[in-house]
């Protein structure tokens, strides 16, 4: 009775050792979106689940893909960077940019930017009122994004976020945030074992 727990031990152990690696159960995080799935020029609206980007003057968000070769960046090739090929943006239109959470509301919403005169996200609830304000500062010919995060009071939600700087000098960048409807992230990690 007792070789039969030890014998499955004693193999799953020797394939962890020779393979040199083990598969860690997958983690689930919030909604996440990184972009890569997009198209260069492609608008966003509302091609992501539980989301919807709009601009404060009725145009789009859209993908950039900095293999294009069409933008300044990605650093050190230009000023601008991004975690991968892919970023929103606002294209060449003005405006702020906006977020809706189309299926509840968001105690959080956190994004990477890449930003010239830095970028502000305000968080409003349902009937308009600000719900909570976050700002970082200008970036650009770094190398890195500064992360944004906006969080609501505790106990309260919001329902739709505004991102907005002293014109269009920015970009977004794996967006994650609790609203409803918004993919999971699936992480998978590896843990070495043979060291």
């Amino acid at each position: 009775m007792k070789r039969v727990p030890v014998v499955s031990f004693l193999v799953i152990l020797l394939v962890s050792i020779f393979a040199g690696a083990t598969l860690v159960p997958e983690a689930h995080a919030d909604g996440y979106i990184d972009f890569e799935d997009g198209s260069d020029g492609q608008v966003i609206r509302s091609t992501i689940p539980g989301l919807q980007f709009t601009t404060t003057q009725g145009q789009d968000w859209i993908y950039g893909d900095w293999r294009t070769g069409d933008y300044n960046g990605p650093y050190p090739n230009g000023a601008y960077v991004s975690n991968g090929n892919f970023f929103a943006w606002l294209g060449p239109n003005q405006g702020a940019g906006r977020i809706d959470f189309i299926d509840g509301c968001a105690t959080y919403v956190q994004a990477y930017v890449s930003t010239y005169s830095g970028l502000t996200a305000d968080a409003y609830y349902m009937d308009g009122r600000l719900a909570a304000s976050a700002s970082v500062g200008g970036n650009l010919n770094t190398g890195h994004m500064s992360r944004l995060r906006v969080n609501a009071v505790p106990g309260d939600c919001f329902h739709y976020v505004i991102f907005h700087d002293s014109g269009n000098f920015w970009l977004i960048d794996d967006l994650s945030t609790d609203a409803a409807g918004v993919p999971e992230r699936v992480i998978t990690t590896y843990q070495d074992i043979s060291a």
